[in-house]
């Protein structure tokens, strides 16, 4: 135990000796552009008449340049946050410090945004550590920018003018899909109302709209429900298919039926219908078995679309029912192949609208 402690602190007195040892001949060395830290860099200066300033820092930067260029496009990006416009900026590196020109290449939703942007003071600090042989070095760049204040408001009218015309647009896509969805062509008002949401979720801020809806918020809830409503209708199956004997049975079979269909998202209903199921099942009697009774219920049906009068699918039904009450059985027997049923007709208008989207 007494040789293990002595060990441990053998070893750590060796860590330490490494690291402070080494570091006995290492040196830093601090520069700075100039000899006071210019008081913009903790707070950009009040506006003048004609400029509004953004402070653009990056620290531990290896080269100067690429100091100089960060901390400027750092500038930029709170010139888009706020004209609320994206930029995204890819810098070729400086030429010289003299002339304090930063070059830049810009993709920008407005050019204006950076092009007006001047690069106004610079402040950087160099930190140089000497060990020996081995030299490192890190920057740390201020720039000050002042972005002209006629440019804010030029920026700012341009993009109520975008919004005002992407509000526009979207008007008109809205009542194309009314057209449309008059004429019952309603994947091509889906289609219509979907541009309309995906216009108006572009814009950033409420945009007044006329056709007597408030503003683009109130158009873009109209679009969502419609979309929504033409999605239902787009799905939507009428049975009519009939359960030969009492009707009962027919109830057992499509009450099952629909509920497999609901469950799988899609709609049951007879108003313009997309699809409709027809075909005729029975009920057989298999016997009896053990003390219960056995029921097959049998037959096919047929998945159509309404508007092209095309079978998708042919669904096969032959699924037995058991039940100590004869009845039961043919009621049992119906509900699972119901079931059945409606699972296959699901897959069936799904597995086509995949094959239609391609």
């Amino acid at each position: 135990m007494k040789k293990s402690t002595v060990g441990s602190l053998i070893l750590v007195l060796f860590f330490l000796f490494a690291i402070f040892g080494h570091e006995t001949g290492a040196q830093l060395i601090k520069e700075t552009s100039a000899p006071v830290k210019p008081p913009w860099i903790a707070a950009p200066p009040p506006d003048s008449r004609e400029f509004r300033y953004f402070v653009g820092i990056r620290t531990g930067a290896s080269t100067l340049e690429e100091g100089k260029d960060s901390a400027f496009k750092n500038a930029l990006d709170k010139i888009a946050s706020f004209l609320k416009t994206r930029v995204s900026s890819e810098f070729e590196e400086t030429t010289t410090l003299v002339d304090q020109n930063v070059k830049q290449k810009i993709v920008a939703i407005s050019s204006a945004v950076v092009s007006a942007a001047k690069l106004d003071a610079l402040y950087y600090e160099k930190t140089s550590r000497v060990d020996r042989d081995f030299r490192a070095e890190r920057y740390d760049v201020y720039v000050l920018v002042a972005y002209p204040k006629e440019e804010v408001s030029r920026e700012m009218e341009r993009q109520s003018n975008d919004r005002r015309a992407a509000a526009r647009s979207a008007l008109d896509w809205y009542r194309k899909g009314m057209k449309e969805e008059k004429g019952k062509r309603y994947a091509e008002a889906r289609e219509s109302y979907i541009r309309v949401v995906n216009e108006l979720n572009s814009l950033d801020e409420v945009t007044p709209v006329e056709g007597g809806f408030v503003d683009s918020s109130g158009l873009l809830i109209a679009a969502k429900e419609k979309v929504a409503d033409l999605t239902r209708r787009s799905r939507r199956l009428a049975i009519r298919c009939r359960v030969r004997g009492k009707e009962e049975l027919q109830r057992q079979f499509v009450t099952s039926l629909t509920a497999a269909i609901v469950s799988g998202k899609l709609d049951v209903g007879i108003d313009d219908p997309a699809f409709e199921i027809t075909g005729e099942v029975s009920v057989e009697d298999g016997g009896y078995i053990m003390g219960n009774h056995v029921s097959y219920a049998t037959g096919s049906l047929e998945i159509i679309h309404v508007a092209s009068r095309r079978i998708l699918s042919v669904v096969p039904l032959h699924v037995k029912g058991f039940h100590r009450i004869k009845d039961m059985a043919a009621k049992n027997a119906l509900k699972e192949s119901g079931e059945q049923a409606g699972e296959l007709v699901v897959k069936a208008i799904v597995n086509d609208e995949a094959k239609q989207q391609k």
